[in-house]
């Protein structure tokens, strides 16, 4: 069943507002909601959905208006367990949420359900058959602060279907059965209700929230929110998008237990934890029962192991992201303190870590189960219970002004980080080393990097590292796990030494030492804590790999070498040459004959001339070593080079390779070794001389005989130098030209061939004619070709090879021949490329179209001339394919060819023989050609003009039409001349003759102009006008062309002539000729053409029309333009209107006319849009004939509206108008509204239209609302004159508002409006005076109240004066009702929103009249300000106070009392009324509530009424509860007559009292502390030591006595340091502090437990013990501690207590106390209090020094024997003499 007092149980707008500015506003309440869904213990998923639909806001509960609001967008959280009674309960207490309580919670940490309200303002929760509200400001106004309903039992869904719709569907919701899941609703927080929010006036819109949601979805990708959660194992999102049937999913992630590894030991999660936790939840101190279990529990409490991934589906995509495994790693601590300081603040005393498994390190946070914004820099993820601040973005830190609370916090979160985290963290990368099949690299992704780790965590990083050190956690080369500390690491600072670091490592190994190889970041962080040994890479080569080097296998050995000599490169020279030295023993380097070979004994195969057998068979062979180890070459080289290794040949080298070169005939090292010696000749070393004359006279230099493809001849023979060309000449003349590697000439003088072509250039023409002639092809020889070209000068080869050659040539051999010079020349500059054309014009080479071969300037460019002439087509060059077939520049070509002359345009003389081709031909498409061309042309041609034009005026090649309707598609039949045709531009208008040519424009050559014009022949445009009329409005058989093409030449004729002409010439003639739709369709063109004159031109254009009768209209006539109506911009509603409008619209459509131009024409012609004076006179007639009722209303509103826009005769008309009775009125009725006129009257006979509303006996029911503009129709009444009618109105509308003879009554809303119009007749004086104040004694008593309250809200607008005044004369008015149904004048009413609730007189006279605005629709906010204004009273009077106070007497109600007092005290400044009197009554009265004594003044009522001289104050009430009053207010009553008679100060004896009582129970409670502190700050500090602490601890022993000094001192702290101390000595004789003995003793006869010496027996007799009592009575340790040593309690022990010891251990005979006194006595002398001396004395004389018996090893002899002083020899002597030395802890004296 539903319960009605849910709700909130205190206001929370002010602790929302706190609360809501320091919690984050962004994406927060995703983790809230979560966190709840997971504090269940029950559910396993988790959603949240954007919810954009907007829900229907007509069947709601009431308020419906505020309810309305929430029916907006909103957003929804889901999850699949339902609410239990206790999470209702701590839903209602949510300023104070009872998981805080729990351990196995994670709301403590969290902000929970307030966080929603960032979003909305009023929470809504449905959970199995309950809907509840959360409503802070009471939007809901229910009274507590929400709602609670059971949609089941009420019948929600039926009774108000709209209001649950938002949960109707969602998530399996249809609230007609039990619902098993929770959904929380926060509809967004809209502008309109942001600014009445008094706890957070920030809208939350659409787009923010989709900005949020964006943000969480990307949040859920790496799947971490939900890591460390117990239940919740699915989080997804959900969008349902406005108009959809279903929502849609977003984006999805799920957490799953990892398949991928089996674990050899038993896996537990999170779910295991929160199992054991639950098993204290019933305990009555659960953090209590949970430190006892975890420091006594012989079973170890469960950890946490398991491994998990999470995989994230995004449902717009299909995309499915799968997370990195983690491994989730934790325990409960067993450490006591630890566990101790966590049940102190609160806290579990668990840590849990997610540490990736593999992959790169994660980017790690802090979590309270839930991600928080606190980056660590570590690679894991920490989850602990630590203490936050409010807004859950930090952790508390320990600083030095923190104090209390704070300070606790501080050190518990540095507890765990300091120590707990280490240890698992250390526990976990350990247990990650052991399973490398779960890990890969043992888990190094887990380890920190001290770089990374943000400063606030590195305090986790020392600890660690001392934690794993006492680990196996570092894996050795051989599989072993080390500690680090027995570890050894070097670097491998290049690849190639890290591809082979594992043969290095287990070289390592072989050498006795324990090699490591972690990741770098983990040898970083274990190094920089000097946690593990760091050798330097030449370690390893040295002392490992040169050693081992000898005995190694060589195939092996070269890798490592090879790897080393490349990272040795960064060396200096010096110190590599000095390594080559070291190394110079071994033969490792592979050479090519298969040997392996020392440095110095092998050639460099890349700087050795390889060509030359000499070198081959030692070089160096290391190539494949190199790239096998993927070494940089060029590095390794450079050692090599440094090192020793050769990379030159001698001159020696160089004849012996000659001789072998002659010997084997071998011509490739021929070439090989001249180019060598050429190239490298100043770096070879040997006799120079001698080598080169023998090299000069030997034949050993390669040479080909005759060729013709040189690049491809391979040499053929051995010549001497003196036989052959250079061999920058080989491609010139290759007949003899030696194939060397070399293409420059030889440096070495002495190897310079003796030839040259300068001389001979007559080689150069016969190499031409042989390529020529022997080519098949021409492309592969262009190379060689343009080598010849480019052998001599651009002058010499032209004269001295190319005209040779053309002569030499012929045919397809010269073309292709000149065509590739031509391209070689396309570099040369234009003028040199210009002579070339002259030098070369008289040969005939160019092939052309008609196969003939021409010169360049009979030949045309067949790509940029006129194609379409026949003597151009003819003469186009056709070398394309020679071009192609010799893969020429064809752009290059094409550019020289038209520099050398080939045309690319007619000449005047290739145009007349054109025109004499066309007249023989009779081509008419070519004549259209040639005319176009010479149009466009003639001013590029050249030749002789003159006689061409002469010529082609006489010739008939001009095409032209023959007479056709259809210009368009008449193709020219006939050859003219030019005098017989119409210019180009007629032809579209005058088509019967016109030429049929391409150009729309007049020709531009003057002598290509036809002869005939139409500006000489106006009549023919008549003509073709008419026939074109004939088309346009024929039938469709019978058409000659459609209306539209009929149209266009229409429009083509117009533009013949100037406008003027075309009108007086053309279209006046054709419209005598033409009638009906032809003139229409006509005009209608014309109209259309003439859209783009001036506004003027047209207007000119209407006059000269304006007696033709061209427009058809409604009636089947036609009309002039200025007779006839606008069909769209009239008004249309006038019998006149409708028979006259323009009927043209089909005509436009039928000849294709733009209908907006046509119109604006027509309006600009004169075309009526409005009608005249006279129309409405007419009109008018009409109406009355017809008694057409509604179109009277609409021709009087017209006049009224537009009578200054109206022309015609004014004066005539409205003589008229006044006369006929015309006028729709309406006969008497209720409802105007709804009342059509009935009747036409004339003017005299109506009120004006604005009064229609308040006055409708005799109103016109007119379309006009207000006043008529137009004089004379004014109507001849006026409600001003005539205020009586408004009265009886006013009785009528609320008489029929009331129930009358059993009916039922008007709804009382339906006449407010009718109300408020009658209110607003009149100025306000005369409507509350002649209207409102008389129809108050006529209406009926039932009416009367709605009547005057919807005159009071209609006053809202009134100056205050005028509000005042109404109240006045409305003062003796009895109309307000009251809670008790009785009628009262204003003044006596109370304001039932603004007076004080609490007080019986005020209940029952206040103002019940809230249904009434509602049920109306009033507004009620102005009603009240207006009813306030008017007198109502808002606060009790003074008599009103005495009346309430005699009440309280004779009910003897308390709480009304205390509620008395306290308004008194607040209010009463602004009490009205006899102030005197009053509270001399209130004095003698018994009202004032008090309490019996008791213990608890919080849990106890008043049970007596007192008088004020009987009570105390009521601040005094926590320290004297016997007899205090249990008053609302705290402090002392600034009203002094309402001052009690008692005080404290004048009676300290009952404090006394009060503390005996309180300490004597013997039970340690927070309440009773509170009252103990509240009696101590009663009386200065002085007067309490004095007056009640002192007093009362006489009469207090044993533990009680205890408890109260201990708060009484930790309450003393903030005393200065003096008055501290004195109470130290005035307690010096009080034995009361509990010590480890069990007895009690004085402080100055007490220890510190934590700083005094722990070894002496006397101290840990004397040791304080009252930790325990602390803790059970909740006091501030630290605080106390702090007073008890200034108070005297001992933190070093005395001289007297030295002796007291010293006899202790006598009589024990502890040799270890003994040597422990003597060494604190030695070196604490100074510092020790009490008599010295005596002490000595006595210290003297006992037997207590330790000594040892005679020994050989005095280090291993313990004491055996306790002597004086005197008996034993100084602890330096020890060593000496330690037969009879004391074994002491110093060894000095």
């Amino acid at each position: 069943a539903a319960d009605p007092g849910f709700g909130l149980k205190i206001s929370p707008a002010a602790i929302l507002r706190s609360l809501l500015q320091q919690y984050p506003s962004g994406g927060q309440f995703f983790l809230e909601a979560i966190q709840n869904a997971d504090d269940t213990g029950r559910a396993s998923k988790s959603c949240a959905m954007l919810d954009l639909r907007k829900h229907p806001t007509k069947r709601l509960r009431e308020p419906v208006a505020n309810r309305a609001t929430l029916q907006n967008e909103s957003i929804l959280f889901y999850d699949d367990a339902g609410f239990s009674e206790r999470d209702w309960r701590s839903l209602q207490f949510m300023c104070d949420s009872q998981k805080r309580h729990t351990v196995h919670e994670a709301g403590a940490f969290g902000m929970g359900s307030r966080s929603f309200f960032h979003i909305t303002d009023v929470l809504q929760v449905l959970s199995h058959s309950k809907l509840s509200a959360l409503d802070p400001d009471e939007l809901l106004g229910t009274g507590h602060f929400g709602e609670q309903t059971d949609f089941l039992d009420e019948d929600l869904s039926r009774k108000a279907p709209d209001e649950v719709a938002p949960f109707q569907g969602v998530f399996g919701c249809d609230l007609k059965k039990d619902f098993p899941g929770t959904i929380i609703r926060a509809s967004l927080r809209s502008p309109e209700r942001a600014k009445k929010c008094s706890f957070c006036p920030h809208p939350f819109d659409l787009s923010r929230a989709e900005r949020i949601f964006k943000e969480f979805e990307e949040a859920l990708t790496n799947g971490e929110v939900i890591l460390f959660l117990t239940c919740v194992r699915r989080v997804e999102l959900w969008q349902w998008n406005d108009g959809a049937k279903e929502p849609s999913l977003i984006a999805r992630t799920v957490l799953g237990v990892s398949s991928g590894h089996k674990i050899p030991e038993q896996l537990s999660s999170p779910m295991e934890m929160r199992r054991y936790l639950e098993t204290f939840k019933n305990a009555e101190e659960p953090f209590a029962a949970l430190t006892k279990d975890l420091l006594g529990a012989k079973a170890a409490p469960p950890k946490i192991l398991d491994l998990v991934d999470m995989e994230t589906e995004f449902a717009s995509t299909g995309q499915k992201v799968k997370s990195r495994r983690w491994l989730r790693f934790g325990r409960f601590s067993t450490d006591p303190e630890t566990v101790r300081l966590g049940a102190a603040v609160s806290s579990v005393p668990v840590v849990t870590l997610a540490l990736p498994i593999s992959g790169e390190a994660a980017e790690g946070r802090v979590f309270t189960l839930l991600p928080l914004p606190l980056p660590t820099g570590l690679p894991c993820h920490l989850n602990a219970c630590f203490r936050l601040h409010d807004n859950r973005r930090a952790l508390w830190r320990l600083t030095s002004d923190l104090e209390g609370d704070h300070h606790v916090w501080a050190s518990w979160n540095e507890k765990v980080l300091s120590s707990f985290i280490p240890s698992v963290y250390a526990e976990a990368l350990a247990w990650l080393a052991s399973h490398s099949e779960v890990a890969t690299a043992y888990g190094h992704c887990a380890w920190p990097e001290e770089s990374k780790t943000e400063r606030d965590f590195q305090t986790i990083l020392n600890p660690l590292v001392a934690s794993l050190n006492e680990r196996l956690v570092l894996a050795a080369a051989d599989g072993k796990l080390v500690k680090p500390g027995d570890a050894v690491y070097f670097p491998s600072p290049t690849s190639p030494l890290s591809a082979c670091r594992q043969e290095l490592l287990q070289l390592c190994i072989s050498a006795g030492f324990k090699a490591v190889d972690p990741a770098d970041h983990v040898v970083e962080f274990l190094h920089s804590k000097k946690a593990l040994t760091k050798k330097p890479c030449e370690w390893v080569l040295n002392d490992v790999l040169i050693k081992a080097a000898p005995k190694m296998d060589k195939a092996k050995l070269a890798p490592l070498l090879v790897a080393y000599l490349e990272w040795v490169g960064t060396w200096n020279d010096a110190d590599i040459v000095a390594l080559g030295g070291r190394m110079s023993h071994i033969e490792w380097v592979p050479s090519y004959d298969g040997r392996a070979r020392t440095i110095s004994d092998s050639f460099d195969p890349e700087q050795s001339p390889e060509a030359l057998g000499v070198v081959q068979n030692r070089r160096a062979k290391i190539s494949e070593v190199m790239a096998a180890a993927g070494v940089k070459a060029d590095v390794l080289w450079r050692v090599l080079r440094l090192c020793g290794v050769k990379k030159e040949i001698t001159w020696e080298d160089a004849v012996d390779e000659s001789g072998e070169i002659i010997k084997t005939k071998d011509l490739d090292r021929g070439g090989g070794l001249f180019c060598h010696i050429n190239r490298h000749q100043s770096h070879m070393r040997g006799g120079r001389v001698n080598a080169l004359k023998k090299l000069s006279q030997t034949a050993w230099v390669p040479a080909r005989g005759p060729a013709t493809d040189p690049d491809h001849a391979d040499a053929t023979e051995l010549l001497s130098l003196q036989a052959i060309f250079p061999q920058a000449s080989h491609k010139v003349v290759w007949a003899v030209a030696p194939t060397l590697c070399v293409q420059c000439e030889p440096t070495v003088k002495e190897l310079k061939p003796a030839r040259n072509i300068e001389s001979e250039p007559g080689i150069l023409v016969d190499q031409l004619c042989k390529l020529s002639e022997s080519a098949t092809s021409f492309a592969p020889i262009v190379p060689h070709v343009r080598a010849v070209f480019a052998a001599l000068s651009h002058a010499r080869t032209v004269k001295e090879v190319i005209i040779p050659v053309a002569g030499k040539l012929k045919g397809p051999k010269l073309a292709s021949m000149l065509l590739a010079f031509l391209e070689w020349t396309g570099s040369w500059k234009e003028p040199d490329i210009k002579d070339l054309g002259k030098q070369l014009a008289s040969i005939k080479w160019i092939p052309v179209e008609d196969g003939s071969i021409r010169t360049f300037s009979d030949t045309f460019d067949p790509s940029s001339c006129p194609e379409a002439f026949s003597v151009v087509k003819q003469r186009k060059a056709k070398m394309g394919s020679l071009i192609e077939d010799a893969k020429l520049d064809a752009d290059k070509v094409w550019k020289v060819l038209i520099l050398c002359g080939v045309k690319r345009e007619l000449t005047w003389e290739d145009a007349v023989e054109e025109a004499q081709a066309v007249v023989t031909d009779k081509d008419m498409p070519r004549a259209v050609e040639l005319f176009q061309h010479l149009n466009k042309q003639n001013s590029h041609l050249k030749g002789g003009r003159a006689a061409a034009l002469k010529q082609l005026q006489s010739l008939a090649w001009v095409p032209a039409t023959s007479p056709s309707m259809d210009p368009e598609a008449q193709k020219a039949t006939q050859l003219l001349a030019l005098k017989d045709v119409f210019l180009p531009s007629a032809r579209k208008f005058v088509f019967a003759v016109a030429p049929a040519l391409c150009i729309d424009a007049d020709p531009t050559l003057l002598e290509l102009r036809p002869g005939r014009k139409v500006e000489s022949e106006p009549a023919i445009l008549v003509q073709q006008l008419q026939k074109l009329a004939d088309c346009a409005v024929a039938t469709k058989d019978s058409k000659a062309m459609t209306s539209i093409v009929a149209a266009k030449h229409m429009v083509a004729a117009f533009g013949a002539l100037p406008t003027s002409r075309i009108i007086s010439e053309v279209i006046l003639p054709t419209g005598t000729s033409l009638t009906g739709p032809k003139l229409t369709s006509l005009l209608v063109v014309f109209w259309e053409w003439a859209g783009s004159w001036k506004d003027a031109d047209i207007r000119d254009l209407g006059r000269k029309i304006a007696g033709v009768k061209c427009i058809p209209v409604e009636d089947g006539s036609v009309r002039t333009i200025n007779d006839a109506f606008d069909p769209t911009n009239s008004p249309a509603v006038f019998n006149i209107v409708r028979e006259r409008k323009a009927s043209i619209d089909a005509l436009i459509t039928e000849v294709g006319a733009k209908a907006e131009v046509i119109w604006r024409v027509l309006h600009l012609c004169d075309l009526k849009r409005e009608i005249t004076w006279e129309d409405a006179a007419e009109e008018a007639d009409t109406i009355v004939r017809d008694k057409d009722l509604p179109r009277s209303g609409q021709l009087y509103a017209h006049i009224d509206k537009n009578h200054d826009k109206l022309t015609g005769k004014r004066a005539a008309a409205l003589e008229k108008l006044q006369r006929l009775a015309w006028i729709p009125a309406t006969k008497p009725s209720a409802d105007s509204t709804t009342e059509e006129a009935k009747q036409l009257l004339t003017l005299k006979e109506v009120f004006a239209p604005s009064a229609r509303k308040f006055v409708w006996a005799v109103a016109p029911s007119l379309c006009a609302s207000g006043e008529t503009k137009v004089h004379e129709l004014k109507p001849g009444r006026k409600v001003e004159s005539e205020a009586p009618v408004l009265v009886e109105q006013l009785r009528a509308v609320t008489d029929s508002a009331c129930k009358a003879a059993g009916k039922k009554a008007v709804s009382f809303a339906s006449i407010v409006e009718h109300l408020r119009a009658v209110f607003g007749a009149l100025t306000p004086a005369r409507t509350l005076s002649e209207v409102v104040i008389p129809a108050v004694a006529k209406v009926n008593q039932d009416g009367l109240t709605p009547f005057l309250l919807a005159f009071v809200e209609w006053a809202g607008s009134w100056k205050e004066t005028e509000i005042r005044d109404l109240g006045t004369k409305l003062s003796d008015v009895k109309w307000v009702p009251g809670e008790d149904g009785t009628a009262r004048t204003i003044s006596a009413s109370f304001d039932p929103e603004n007076s004080p609730e609490a007080f019986s007189v005020v209940k029952a006279q206040r103002a019940k009249i809230a249904p009434l605005l509602t049920e109306a629709g009033l507004k009620s906010d102005a009603a009240w300000r207006v009813l306030r204004q008017c007198g109502m009273k808002q606060e009790i009077t003074w008599e009103d106070a005495v009346l309430e106070a005699e009440a309280i007497v004779k009910d003897k109600d308390f709480t009304r009392a205390g509620h008395l007092f306290a308004h008194l005290e607040k209010q009463h400044s602004k009490l009205k009324g006899a102030r005197t009197p009053a509270l001399e009554k209130l004095q003698t009265l018994a009202w004032v509530p008090a309490t019996t004594p008791s213990m608890d003044v919080a849990a106890k009522e008043a049970k007596q009424l007192l008088a004020l001289k009987d009570v105390f104050l009521p601040s005094q009430r926590k320290l004297v509860w016997a007899v205090a009053p249990c008053l609302v207010a705290d402090a002392e009553p600034k009203l002094h007559e309402l001052r009690p008679g008692r005080t404290v100060e004048k009676e300290p004896q009952i404090l006394v009292e009060q503390v005996k009582k309180l300490a004597g129970e013997g039970k340690v409670e927070a309440s009773m502390l509170e009252h103990l502190r509240a009696v101590f700050a009663a009386m200065p500090p002085a007067r309490v030591n004095a007056e009640v602490v002192l007093p009362a601890a006489s009469g207090l022993k044993g533990p009680q006595l205890a408890v109260f000094l201990l708060t009484f001192l930790e309450w003393a702290a903030t005393w200065k340091e003096a008055d501290i101390k004195e109470v130290g000595r005035k307690l010096a004789d009080t034995k009361w502090v509990p010590t480890e003995d069990g007895t009690s003793r004085s402080l100055g006869d007490s220890f510190d437990p934590e700083k005094s010496p722990q070894a002496f027996s006397v101290v840990s007799r004397k040791r304080v013990k009252i930790g325990a009592v602390l803790k059970d009575a909740g006091l501030k340790a630290e605080v106390v501690w702090k007073v008890l040593h200034l108070c005297g309690m001992k933190r070093e022990i005395t001289w007297e207590d030295s002796v007291e010891e010293a006899e202790a251990i006598i009589k024990d005979k502890d040799f270890k106390r003994a040597g422990v006194l003597f060494e604190h006595l030695n070196k604490h002398s100074k510092e020790l209090g009490g008599n010295r001396t005596s002490a000595l004395e006595k210290l003297q004389s006992l037997a207590w020094v330790p000594a040892t018996a005679p020994a050989k090893d005095p280090a291993k002899q313990e004491a055996s024997q306790l002597l004086t002083l005197k008996g034993v020899f100084a602890p330096s002597a020890r060593k000496l003499v330690w037969a009879v030395a004391p074994t002491l802890v110093a060894g000095a004296d």
